[in-house]
C-alpha cells in the first residue's frame, strides 16, 4: 500500500497535514513530530486509516515533514507515490526494516537518526528540530553505537 498524489503539487506545496492523536511512546505507525511525541495512524470510528499512515520511506523522497505539515520537494505528478525519509523524523524506528527503494543513495536498513553517520546525515535533504536538537545534545553516531 502506499499514497499516490491524486493531482499535481509544486515544489514547495502543502501535501497533506499528518493528523490523529500524540502520543509518548512509537510503534510502527507513528510519525516523531518532537521529543517524546509521535502522531498516531490510529483507526478511526467508520473503520478508516488516516491517509498518512501509507507513505512509504524512500532514501531520495519527494516531500519531507516540517511539524504536522508534509511539503514537496519537487514536483510531484497526478499518479506519482509520495514518500519521506523516515530517518529525517525518527530518531530511533519503533520497526527497522530492509529498505527496498532502489536508490542510488539507499541506506540499506532504515532504524532512525540515531544509527546514522555523520556523512548520512549530512546527506540528508530536511532534519526534524527535535533531531538537530538531540544531536547537538551530543547524541552522536558513535555514542548511540555504544547505547545501543
Amino acid at each position: 500500500m502506499c499514497v499516490v498524489a491524486t493531482s499535481d503539487v509544486a515544489a514547495g506545496n502543502v501535501v497533506m497535514t499528518i493528523d490523529g492523536r500524540t502520543v509518548a511512546k512509537p510503534n510502527r505507525y507513528t510519525v516523531q513530530i518532537g521529543a517524546g511525541e509521535h502522531v498516531d495512524a490510529e483507526e478511526q470510528p467508520d473503520g478508516s486509516y488516516p491517509v498518512w499512515r501509507f507513505l512509504n520511506h524512500a532514501c531520495e523522497p519527494n516531500t519531507r515533514l516540517a511539524g504536522r505539515t508534509l511539503v514537496a520537494l519537487a514536483d510531484i505528478r497526478a499518479g506519482d507515490e509520495v514518500t519521506f525519509d523516515y530517518d529525517s523524523t525518527e530518531w530511533d524506528m519503533a520497526s527497522p526494516f530492509a529498505c527496498a527503494c532502489g536508490a542510488a543513495t539507499c541506506r540499506g536498513t532504515i532504524r532512525g537518526y540515531r544509527h546514522l553517520t555523520a556523512a548520512q546525515r549530512k546527506r540528508l535533504c530536511a532534519i526534524a528540530p527535535h533531531l538537530r536538537a538531540a544531536a547537538l545534545r551530543g547524541k552522536t553516531p558513535a555514542r548511540a553505537r555504544r547505547q545501543a
